[in-house]
């Protein structure tokens, strides 16, 4: 290889090591704490006190009823669904971020209490 080439390829290499450096280092540390600062879609939700898990369709609905220690599906003879599923479920909806708002107008936003 000639010289110059070498020091080309030499700079294009600096200069991806630079891109790189960029944006694994500082530049996706920024957008953690972006995304730290996003409050959460329900802050306080009672995770222990959660009694019924309903999943609703045009067609059907089921749901999850807490008995004891145990969640039953409901419209079966006592199925029992998976306690740890239902857990980490609980667990992902308790970690829900609220990251996009459809409106910024207060007035236009809709409830469904």
């Amino acid at each position: 290889m000639k010289a110059r080439t070498t020091v080309i390829l030499l700079g294009l290499f600096i200069i991806l090591l630079v891109f790189v450096y960029l944006f694994e280092g500082p530049l996706s540390q920024q957008a953690r704490q972006k995304a730290q600062g996003i409050p959460l879609l329900f802050p306080g939700f009672p995770r222990n006190a959660a009694a019924k898990i309903a999943v609703k369709s045009t067609a059907k609905e089921i749901s999850l009823e807490k008995q004891a220690d145990a969640w039953l599906i409901s419209g079966t003879d006592g199925f029992l669904a998976d306690t740890q599923a239902v857990e980490n479920a609980l667990d992902t909806i308790a970690g829900f971020k609220r990251e996009s708002i459809a409106s910024k107008n207060p007035k236009s936003r809709t409830s469904s209490r």
